[in-house]
C-alpha cells in the first residue's frame, strides 16, 4: 500500500420551525489504497505446535491495512488436536479485542475470521497431540472501515482505480468498529487503488429545545485520523443546527403579525384573534409574548381602547 488508511466524514440535517433533524444524511469514506492479496502467512509464519498450551507474543507482521485474518492449522494432521486458537489484537481505534478459531482433531484446515485487525499482538494455541502440527496467521481480502455502519438505509460503494466496482458484501455493527467490514468483488493485488464510500439516511423528528437524538457513525477513541473524522462530524452537526435555527427564526419573524381586536363593551371580556403563525412562533425559540401587537382600533365603549395578548382572552381562532 502506497498511502496510509485515510478517512473523511460529514453530516447534514434538515428541519422546520418546529422540528429539527427530521432528515439526517451522513456520508463517509475510507481510503484503502493498494492492498495486497491475502495469504495464509501474512501476519505470522507457521508456528511449531507443542504438547502443552502456550502463548506467542512475537514474530507478528502488521497487516498492510486493517483487515480480517485467518488461522491455518497444518503440518502433520495427526498431531492437530481439537481446540480453539485465540488471537488478540487492536482495531482501528486502538481498542483491544479477541477472535477465536476452532479446529477439529487430525484435520488440516484454514479457519477465517470476520473482524478487522489493525494489529495482531498475541496468539494462544491449545495443547496439541504432537509437535508436528503448525499454526500460521494470515490475511483475508476483507477490509475494515473507519466508521460504524448501520444496517438499515446504508449504501456502500467501492471504487477501484476510480471505477465503480459491483456491489460488495458488507457486514454491519453499530457498536464494535472491528465488525464493520467490506468485501469487494475485485480482488486485492497490490496495484489497484481501492476507496470505500458509504452514505446513511436517518429519519427522526426532534422538537426544537430538546436534546438531539444522535447516531454515532464516527470512531470514539482519539487517533490522528479518528480525531479528524470526529472533528469533521462535529462541525457539520453545528452547521446543521445553525441552519435549522436560522429557519426557525425566519419563520418566527414572518409570523409576528397579530390581528387587531377591539373591546365590545365596558364589562365584556376582551376577545383576541390569534393567527396560526403566532401559534407556530410560540413553538420556536422566540417567545410568544413578543409577537403580540397592540390593537389599533378604538373601543366602542368607555372601558378600554385596545387589547394586547391579554391573559383574559377567551377565544382563539386556529
Amino acid at each position: 500500500m502506497d498511502a496510509p488508511f485515510l478517512t473523511n466524514f460529514w453530516r447534514k440535517s434538515w428541519g422546520d420551525d418546529k422540528f429539527k433533524n427530521v432528515c439526517r444524511i451522513s456520508c463517509g469514506w475510507t481510503f484503502v489504497g493498494k492492498a495486497s492479496a491475502g495469504t495464509a502467512t501474512a501476519v505470522h509464519a507457521a508456528i511449531t505446535a507443542r504438547t502443552s498450551a502456550y502463548t506467542v507474543t512475537d514474530g507478528f507482521v502488521l497487516p498492510d491495512v486493517p483487515r480480517c485474518i485467518s488461522v491455518t492449522a497444518g503440518g502433520v494432521a495427526a498431531d492437530i488436536a481439537t481446540g480453539t486458537v485465540t488471537v488478540t489484537g487492536t482495531n482501528i481505534e486502538g481498542k483491544t479485542f479477541t477472535e477465536t478459531f476452532t479446529f477439529v482433531a487430525n484435520t488440516a484446515s484454514t479457519q477465517t475470521g470476520v473482524k478487522a485487525f489493525k494489529t495482531v499482538t498475541q496468539i494462544d494455541i491449545p495443547t496439541q497431540d504432537g509437535t508436528g502440527a503448525t499454526y500460521s496467521v494470515g490475511t483475508r481480502d476483507i477490509v475494515g472501515t473507519y466508521h460504524r455502519l448501520l444496517q438499515n438505509n446504508t449504501t456502500v460503494k467501492v471504487y477501484v482505480d476510480g471505477v465503480l466496482d459491483p456491489a460488495p458484501t458488507v457486514t454491519y455493527h453499530s457498536n464494535n468498529l472491528e465488525s464493520n467490514t467490506v468485501d469487494p468483488v475485485t480482488a486485492f493485488d497490490s496495484t489497484a487503488e481501492f476507496r470505500l464510500f458509504y452514505c446513511f439516511d436517518y429519519w427522526i423528528a426532534t422538537a426544537i429545545g430538546t436534546p438531539d437524538v444522535d447516531i454515532d457513525w464516527s470512531t470514539s477513541t482519539s487517533t490522528s485520523s479518528t480525531s479528524s473524522s470526529t472533528s469533521s462530524t462535529s462541525t457539520s452537526t453545528t452547521s446543521s443546527s445553525t441552519s435549522s435555527t436560522s429557519s426557525s427564526s425566519s419563520s418566527s419573524s414572518s409570523s409576528s403579525s397579530s390581528s387587531s381586536s377591539s373591546s365590545t363593551s365596558s364589562t365584556s371580556t376582551s376577545t383576541t384573534s390569534s393567527s396560526t403563525s403566532s401559534t407556530s412562533s410560540s413553538s420556536s425559540s422566540s417567545s410568544s409574548s413578543s409577537s403580540s401587537s397592540s390593537s389599533s382600533s378604538s373601543s366602542s365603549s368607555s372601558s378600554s381602547s385596545s387589547t394586547s395578548s391579554s391573559s383574559t382572552s377567551t377565544t382563539t381562532v386556529p
